[in-house]
């Protein structure tokens, strides 16, 4: 698992206040710039739902899509019940949508699912790792625990590596 070495500033649009287009803005700013310093060609391109990133590596004529997510870090309920007894914990999580009301519209080869309070820990996850009847994804914050989405942390090789298997 590679680490690209760029250390990103905690958003000031991170706050709760903020709205969401100035955070989704800023993930998609992120992105690109970590995608150029990996000497990459990144264009912005508008679809249904959202932006797609069109990424080429250098020197290659093909391109892949990129759709990038961003959540905050919410608390989320989570009840369990245990013999009988019932116990309810708050939790710390990020949920990330890939839907627009119920209807995914984009088919990127790649998501990059972004948690607002700690870019440098975003997810780089290829297409066929995410069912494409999944709606949503969510990731409780901790350092400990098991999620698919841990082995894709900054993963940034997913990018570059597919797009010159595109070539």
């Amino acid at each position: 698992m590679s680490s690209v070495p760029v250390t990103a500033p905690v958003p000031t649009t991170a706050r709760r206040s903020a709205s969401n287009a100035a955070l989704y803005r800023w993930a998609i700013d992120y992105v690109t710039d970590v995608l150029r310093r990996l000497h990459c060609r990144v264009e912005e391109s508008a679809a249904q739902g959202g932006l797609v990133l069109r990424v080429a590596p250098d020197g290659t004529m093909n391109a892949i899509n990129v759709v990038v997510r961003i959540s905050r870090r919410l608390p989320k309920v989570h009840r369990v019940t245990v013999g009988g007894h019932h116990y309810r914990y708050i939790i710390q999580a990020y949920h990330w949508n890939l839907h627009q009301h119920g209807i995914r519209l984009t088919q990127p080869d790649v998501w990059v699912l972004v948690p607002a309070d700690d870019p440098d820990r975003s997810f780089v996850v290829p297409a066929r790792e995410i069912r494409p009847d999944q709606k949503s994804v969510a990731l409780i914050a901790t350092e400990r625990g098991h999620s698919r989405l841990r082995a894709h942390t900054a993963r940034w090789e997913t990018i570059t590596g597919t797009a010159r298997r595109a070539a």
